[in-house]
């Protein structure tokens, strides 16, 4: 395409060779989670939470990092969390800033962001539950479905770790204890749909998807290997910043205005390189517009042939500047008139 905005002309991506993400599923038997995932192509392990909390570090975690692409939680909050990402169903990541309130009954889904990916095809307006924690969130958490009082879905990194958290689970105890259905919304095909966002999202794998593009300008985290001091980004024009992870094993970057392929030495396998694109419509759109519309009125674009009046003041001095030479001429030749 030959326009007049050449960033969006051409898109880029990062393939790696095909492989099935694992996910490791810690709950006392969640029916519905763990159906929704069997659906997908991934590597499923189901382990217990009270297994989880007391197994040892050798099978959950390499190096620094988790085993497994993405964790999910089933009313189970735990502290317990090595680098990774996670997903949180009834419970909460121990970790600074985040916590659990009161269990709020009595309200509806008020709003959401249906332009996040994790919501993507996703019908929220479907969505309804029956009672869900009141979380409370760092400022830096971004709420991607709200309640009247509380967010209901949240999403938020933390040194290097992604989490997804989200507010009910779809079983919950009453309070004589016994288990119910919270939400009939996991009956739905819109449950399984998020359920792969999610994981796609989380996992940024492309045994899915592609892995996921970033927006120019749009702060990337990248994981740094342990005892990485330095981190070395080249952009796409070849340009190279040094950026120092000051001992933390995670990164931010935010020097992401061009578009094309970033190549990184982060020493952790798969996050050697990311891409950067224009997917914007709105941005995209650089010829003028036919039409503007202001609140509920709609102004078109008219073209014509309007009369205007021309100064004469150019003239005047085009026709003295031309005098002036014609004396210059007489007065050099000595002619008298």
């Amino acid at each position: 395409v030959d326009d007049a905005l050449s960033a969006d002309d051409h898109a880029w991506t990062v393939v790696e060779p095909s492989r099935r993400i694992s996910v490791l599923l810690v709950s006392d038997g969640s029916l519905f989670i763990e159906n929704a995932l069997i659906t997908l192509p991934l590597e499923l392990v189901k382990i217990t939470p009270e297994h989880y909390e007391r197994v040892d570090d050798e099978e959950l975690v390499e190096g620094d990092r988790s085993k497994f692409d993405v964790v999910v939680f089933d009313r189970h909050s735990t502290e317990r969390l090595a680098l990774g990402n996670y997903l949180f169903w009834g419970g909460v990541p121990k970790i600074d800033g985040v916590s659990i309130g009161r269990t709020i009954a009595d309200e509806v889904i008020f709003d959401w962001d249906d332009t996040h990916r994790v919501l993507r095809h996703v019908s929220v307006e479907t969505l309804v539950v029956d009672r869900w924690n009141e979380l409370i969130l760092p400022p830096e958490a971004e709420s991607l479905i709200d309640g009247q009082t509380s967010s209901v879905l949240a999403y938020l990194t933390r040194q290097g770790s992604q989490f997804l958290v989200s507010a009910f689970s779809p079983i919950v105890e009453d309070e004589q204890g016994d288990l119910f259905m919270n939400t009939y919304w996991v009956t739905s095909p819109d449950f399984v749909v998020f359920m792969q966002n999610a994981v796609q999202f989380l996992a940024s794998s492309v045994a899915i998807t592609g892995r996921r593009s970033v927006k120019p300008g749009e702060p990337v985290t990248l994981p740094v290997g342990e005892g990485v001091e330095k981190v070395r980004i080249t952009r796409p024009d070849g340009v190279v910043h040094e950026s120092y992870t000051a001992g933390l094993q995670f990164l931010h970057y935010a020097q992401t205005r061009q578009v094309g392929l970033y190549r990184t030495d982060t020493a952790i396998p798969g996050h050697d390189m990311f891409a950067v694109n224009l997917f914007d419509p709105v941005e995209s759109r650089v010829q003028p517009s036919a039409t503007l519309t202001i609140g509920a009125t709609e102004l078109k674009a008219k073209a014509g042939e309007i009369e205007v009046n021309e100064p004469a003041w150019p003239y005047l001095l085009f026709a003295i500047l031309l005098l002036l030479i014609l004396e210059w001429i007489v007065y050099n030749q000595r002619v008298f008139v």
